[in-house]
C-alpha cells in the first residue's frame, strides 16, 4: 500500500545509527539528563508521493519534534519521581538551616549594636524611595522656584554693616554642657570673635541665661519654627536654623552646631564670595565610608537676606514634601534649596568624628577646623577628645 512506506519509515535517530535502548517514539537520548533538540524541518514544498524516499524522510522529520517532546517530558517526570522518593524528610533541612543562620545574624547584629546601622540603612532606603524619584526634589530649579538674592559672586564679600559673628542654636538646658565646650574652644582658637546663641523665648532656664550673661554671649531671640519629623523628633526643632537668614544686622554669620568644638581659624569663611556655604555630609554604613553626599547643616556660612527667608517659608507652607518629614528636615531642605547655587566647603570645616578623623588629621590629611561629635556631643575619652577644654579652662 502507498501508506506502508510511511508506517515503516525509519526515524531520524534509527537503531542502525547506534546501540542501546530506545524510547517508544523511537528516539534514543544520549544520557539521562540529555535534552534533545529537534531537527529543523525544511520549509520548502514537499511532494505528496508517499512512495518517494525524499517524502518519507520529510515525514519522519516532521514527526521528530513530537517524539522529542514526549521523551523529554518522560525523563523530567522520571527524575522528579526519583527526587521525591529519595528525599524523604531530609528536604526541609536546608530550609531550617537557612532560618537558623538568619536568626543568628539578627542576634549578632543586636549584640554588637549593628542593629542601629541596619535601622539607619532602612531609613536611608525609605528616604531614597520617597524623595529620590520626584523630579521636583532633585534641586531647586530657578525657573520653577525663582529665589530672591541679596548678593551674587564677589559682591557678597563686600562689607555692608561691618559686623560678623559665630552663632549656634540652643533649644534645651540639657545642651548647656555642649555650649560650654563650644564657647571655650572658640575663644581659644578665635579670640575676639563675636559669639551668639539663637534661642526661642521661654525655652531656656535661669541657669543657662545667667551663664551666657557671665560669658558675655550675644543672645538672639527668634520666633519658633517647627515641623514634625517622623525619623527623629528632635529634627523638628532644627528648623529654627532658617532664622539665620533674618539676622540682617550682620554681613555674614557662621553657624556651628552646639555638638561641635572649634580647633582652627574661622575668619576665612567670612570673605567667601557666596551667599551660602556648607560642608559635606559624611555618612557611613556598616563601618564603611565615609560617603560624601549632600551638605551637613552642622556648619553653615549664611549671608542674611530677609527676602530669601520669606521665600523659603512660602515654599514650606505650599509644598509639604519640602519639609522632608521622612528625612533630615532642614538639612535636606537647604541641600535642595542651594543645590545649584551654594558652595561646598572642605571636610576640615565640619570634620565628623569618628567618620572622617584619624588621630589629629582628617582623611584628607589636614588639620580640622571644626570637629563635629555624634549624638552624645563632646565627651572626654571619645575620639577627638584632645580638642576639648579641660575643667580648669571651662572655669
Amino acid at each position: 500500500m502507498p501508506g506502508a512506506a510511511l508506517e515503516h519509515a525509519e526515524p531520524l535517530n534509527s537503531p542502525t545509527s547506534g546501540s542501546g535502548s530506545f524510547s517508544a517514539a523511537g528516539v534514543r537520548p544520549r544520557s539521562r539528563h540529555h535534552v534533545i533538540s529537534p531537527r529543523r524541518v525544511p520549509k520548502r514544498a514537499v511532494s505528496l508521493d508517499l512512495e518517494n524516499p525524499r517524502t518519507q524522510s520529510a515525514a519522519a522529520a516532521a514527526a521528530a519534534p513530537a517524539a522529542v517532546a514526549a521523551t523529554n517530558a518522560w525523563h523530567h517526570i522520571h527524575r522528579l519521581g526519583n527526587w521525591q522518593r529519595s528525599c524523604g524528610g531530609r528536604c526541609a533541612r536546608p530550609r531550617r538551616t537557612f532560618v537558623l543562620l538568619l536568626l543568628a545574624c539578627v542576634l549578632l547584629f543586636a549584640a554588637t549594636g549593628a542593629i542601629g546601622e541596619v535601622r539607619a540603612a532602612g531609613k536611608k532606603l525609605v528616604r531614597h524611595l520617597y524623595y529620590g524619584y520626584d523630579p521636583m526634589l532633585l534641586g531647586r530649579n530657578s525657573r520653577r522656584f525663582p529665589s530672591p538674592s541679596c548678593c551674587a559672586g564677589g559682591a557678597c564679600a563686600a562689607p555692608r554693616t561691618g559686623r560678623t559673628a559665630v552663632l549656634t542654636l540652643v533649644r534645651s538646658d540639657n545642651h548647656l554642657p555642649l555650649l560650654q565646650q563650644l564657647e571655650c574652644t572658640l575663644r581659644r582658637s578665635n579670640p575676639g570673635v563675636e559669639f551668639g546663641v539663637l534661642m526661642v523665648p521661654g525655652e531656656l532656664g535661669a541657669e543657662a541665661l545667667a551663664w551666657m550673661e557671665r560669658k558675655n554671649l550675644t543672645r538672639l531671640e527668634v520666633p519658633p519654627l517647627y515641623y514634625p519629623n517622623a525619623f527623629n523628633p528632635s529634627y523638628g526643632d532644627s528648623w529654627a536654623k532658617l532664622r539665620l537668614f533674618a539676622l540682617t544686622q550682620y554681613d555674614a554669620v557662621v553657624f556651628v552646631d552646639s555638638g561641635a568644638v572649634v580647633a582652627g581659624d574661622l575668619s576665612p569663611l567670612f570673605s567667601l564670595p557666596t551667599e551660602f556655604a556648607a560642608s559635606w555630609d559624611q555618612s557611613t554604613m556598616f563601618g564603611r565610608g565615609p560617603r560624601l553626599q549632600g551638605l551637613n547643616s552642622g556648619l553653615l556660612l549664611v549671608r542674611p537676606c530677609a527676602a530669601m527667608l520669606e521665600h523659603m517659608l512660602q515654599l514650606l507652607r505650599a509644598h509639604a514634601k519640602l519639609r522632608f518629614t521622612y528625612a533630615a528636615a532642614e538639612q535636606e531642605f537647604l541641600n535642595w534649596y542651594f543645590r545649584f547655587t551654594g558652595m561646598m566647603l572642605p571636610v576640615e570645616y565640619n570634620t565628623m568624628t569618628p567618620e572622617s578623623l584619624r588621630g589629629n588629621l582628617t582623611l584628607g590629611g589636614r588639620h580640622p577646623v571644626v570637629v563635629r561629635f555624634g549624638e552624645g556631643g563632646a565627651v572626654p575619652g571619645t575620639s577627638a577628645h584632645q580638642y576639648l577644654c579641660t575643667q580648669r579652662e571651662l572655669g
